[in-house]
């Protein structure tokens, strides 16, 4: 939203503490620390202790792993970026909650896939029907949100057919394997025609196990950070202890550690306490973010689309390396890709319907964003880019090795570089100054 003479950076939305009109390089040092801290603090929480309760509910229901991939365990691991993006929308009244979820969808495309690629012990071969589904799941969706956007609907009716394309994802993937049997030949023999990039194999094509078996927590489930129990491994983790052993005291005398055998029935009250600091932690990043905008004079949207985008997604970072080191299986690449679409669709659509409806109640004080030009050429962008990243891979026969993971890591950036100059408006009127706080 701009003023006549000047634009607002989200700063004034916040408690005016420790916020000057000069720059002040102590300040932008102080609040990068803090963010980096508080980074650490959500990822904490999200891998020590709300990944292990949703995966005891998901074990509870006897979920699928491919269902469960996409709704409790990605919402376990991506907490943070709902969060942030609801503050954004909400609290700081700027598009950088959008601009967070574009920013992380890319990072979880293409760098961390590029990532995987170089770090894996052999290449790796996607299987064309679960990429294909993934890809072509947010192209679509995309498409037709660009489509609707331009058409001028109301966000009501977007944020319902966002929510309404993540419910479908859903009933799409719950007869995925009922349509993979019917229209794939699952035997070892398979027809060897047609294309030979589209040809079956049958050891690469994801398993789909009935059962949560492989996430069953077990007895003696080991902890890997502990206030109480220094680390015996490698000095990086020691490092990491030390650094982070006052929020896990604050964290395991407030949050219930539910791979415990006495605390193992906890585990609702383990997500309830993990949502509170996962929203408590948000807020501080958000706010510091806005610290960083305001002092060093750049559109929040950029913080969103750059830090806060890489530094939400940190706790998927480590599940999707893990996967990929350890088994040398492409199935952390999968859950990058399927995550996207509850980022994409289901978190959008519940931040701007909570927008919607503080609109509603209180319509003097909360206002509904639109987006501008920029965010939706960004927006297409990102598809193009899917296509481009769709096009390498059948090019390679869906193969990754390291020096394909390095051209996705290359698409990354180009992405982030070319939408940080339609950010800044590059090559056209300048952006007119920044409110100073005190004067809004």
């Amino acid at each position: 939203m701009e003023q006549e003479n000047c634009t607002l950076t989200g700063i004034e939305h916040f408690p005016q503490i420790f916020t000057y009109s000069t720059t002040s390089y102590e300040l932008i040092i102080v609040s990068f620390a803090i963010t980096l801290y508080a980074f650490l603090g959500l990822a904490i929480v999200c891998e020590e202790y709300l990944i292990f309760a949703m995966i005891k509910i998901c074990h509870q229901l006897d979920m699928r792993i491919v269902m469960a991939d996409a709704t409790l365990l990605a919402f376990g691991t991506s907490l943070p970026e709902l969060c942030i993006c609801i503050i954004c929308i909400n609290v700081a009244k700027t598009n950088a909650g959008y601009c967070l979820m574009l920013g992380s969808v890319a990072f979880d495309s293409f760098a961390v896939v590029g990532l995987c690629g170089l770090i894996a012990r052999e290449r790796l071969t996607l299987d064309w029907w679960t990429t294909s589904r993934d890809c072509g799941a947010v192209c679509f969706g995309v498409i037709c949100f660009v489509f609707f956007t331009l058409l001028g609907i109301s966000w009501f009716i977007k944020s319902v057919m966002l929510i309404t394309f993540y419910v479908i994802f859903l009933i799409y993937l719950n007869c995925d394997k009922f349509l993979q049997e019917k229209l794939r030949d699952m035997n070892e023999e398979t027809t060897r025609t047609g294309a030979k990039c589209f040809r079956t194999n049958p050891s690469n094509v994801p398993v789909m196990r009935e059962k949560f078996a492989k996430y069953v927590v077990e007895e003696g489930l080991e902890i890997t950070l502990h206030p109480c129990r220094w680390p015996t491994s490698n000095a990086g983790l020691k490092m990491l202890w030390l650094i982070s052993w006052p929020l896990q005291v604050l964290f395991i005398m407030t949050i219930p550690d539910c791979r415990r055998k006495s605390l193992r029935s906890c585990y609702g009250l383990t997500v309830l306490m993990c949502i509170v600091w996962v929203m408590f932690l948000s807020y501080i990043v958000t706010w510091c973010a806005a610290i960083l905008s305001h002092q060093l004079r750049i559109p929040l949207s950029i913080v969103g689309l750059t830090l806060l985008a890489i530094g939400a997604a940190a706790p998927d970072i480590l599940s999707f390396i893990l996967m990929v080191h350890h088994a040398n299986s492409a199935r952390g690449i999968y859950y990058a890709w399927t995550i996207n679409n509850i980022k994409m669709f289901f978190y959008i659509g519940i931040a701007y319907a909570f927008e919607i409806t503080l609109d509603l109640l209180w319509p003097t004080k909360f206002y509904i964003i639109p987006l501008s030009t920029q965010l939706i050429t960004m927006t297409v962008l990102l598809c193009f880019c899917f296509i481009i990243m769709y096009i390498l891979l059948l090019c390679t026969q869906f193969v990754i090795n390291r020096w394909f993971g390095g051209i996705f890591i290359l698409l990354y950036f180009l992405y982030i570089i070319i939408c940080c100059l339609i950010q800044f408006e590059w090559l056209k009127t300048c952006n007119k100054p920044f409110c100073e706080p005190f004067k809004v």
